[in-house]
């Protein structure tokens, strides 16, 4: 399977100031434009989403919007791919009246996020709420993935949301106030044969958002991680089809003395991870609403949920790490800057 997209690779060696120049885009610091303070009214905050073409975005788009928020339901290739995307959540939006509104935003390619928020920010002079929901996820024996996979797993899972944190972070400190929300997963706690490549890249994304957690809480910006177990969405069916059309074939030729193992564990894969998960996604958009509405110092940094059995494991890892974390913070000397 081909997976192109290497142009993000290109982009990325320009930083994000760089883009700015070039591209003329509107400045996200321009000094008049930005409210001092959030309002508690759903109506005069916004809400940007990415990935919001299916799944949990989709649903937490939905659930935004009709909760009376101004919405932003952002997905990559609006007018090409995912344009009978696009257009069905302009439909819904137009059906039932919602302040709902679509915009095209690849979240590994630097140009299109600032643009996006430039015209976000230029129409409604804030950004309350992040939610970096975008992902992939690739099954794949780790000794056989290349570069190219790797960095299309980071890009997507990593390095994107972290960019646009940088970005909206600006913005949220003229505010005032403002929340990232950051799909986590059970697996960026623990790991699971067959999944090493996405487990490694929650992992970091873990490590990174609790980092910023601690550097942003004190001027007024929260950061908050959801940790789903399987749930029903496609990006494990995307998944699958990736093992079968890319990485499998890639095992068979490179490596075929191993080939009957890795048949094997993709079974086990299938019915421990990616089988027919019943959840329904919308737990996890209802949750994002919660952490949304929950009062600040009311708010925790990480939100495991789904299967009772799959969650202990994870949060009793939560539970060890947040008592260590708070020892090696005091010790170093920010036990002042930390917040359950």
């Amino acid at each position: 399977m081909k997976l192109n997209r290497r142009a993000f690779f290109e982009k990325s060696a320009l930083s994000t100031a760089d883009l700015a120049a070039k591209a003329g885009v509107v400045s996200l610091l321009h000094a008049g434009s930005l409210p001092q303070r959030a309002s508690s009214d759903p109506a005069n905050q916004v809400v940007v989403i990415t990935g919001a073409g299916s799944g949990f975005g989709y649903r937490m788009a939905l659930t935004f919007a009709r909760s009376g928020y101004r919405t932003y339901a952002t997905l990559r290739e609006t007018r090409g791919r995912n344009r009978q995307k696009a257009d069905g959540l302009r439909n819904v939006a137009r059906s039932e009246s919602l302040s709902l509104f679509v915009e095209e935003l690849d979240v590994i390619d630097p140009r299109s996020a600032k643009g996006a928020l430039d015209r976000i920010v230029e129409r409604e002079g804030r950004v309350d709420v992040l939610v970096n929901n975008a992902g992939v996820l690739v099954y794949a024996p780790l000794e056989v993935v290349p570069r190219d996979v790797w960095d299309l797993q980071m890009a997507t899972n990593v390095y994107g949301p972290l960019e646009l944190s940088g970005l909206v972070l600006p913005i949220m400190r003229r505010q005032g106030s403002g929340l990232v929300i950051n799909m986590s997963s059970r697996v960026g706690r623990v790991t699971i044969p067959g999944i090493g490549l996405y487990a490694t890249s929650k992992f970091a994304l873990e490590t990174a958002v609790e980092t910023k957690h601690y550097e942003s809480t004190p001027q007024g910006i929260d950061f908050a991680l959801i940790q789903p177990t399987a749930f029903d969405t496609d990006i494990n069916r995307n998944a699958r089809r990736i093992y079968e059309t890319f990485s499998l074939p890639r095992f068979n030729s490179e490596r075929p003395e191993g080939v009957d193992f890795h048949r094997e564990f993709l079974e086990r894969l299938d019915g421990n991870f990616s089988g027919n998960p019943t959840r329904n996604p919308q737990e996890v958009a209802d949750l994002a609403l919660r952490i949304v509405e929950t009062p600040r110092a009311e708010r925790v940094l990480r939100y495991p949920i789904g299967d009772e059995g799959e969650l202990s494991s994870v949060r009793d890892l939560n539970s060890v790490h947040r008592s260590v974390q708070r020892t090696a913070l005091r010790d170093s000397g920010y036990g002042d800057l930390y917040r359950d």
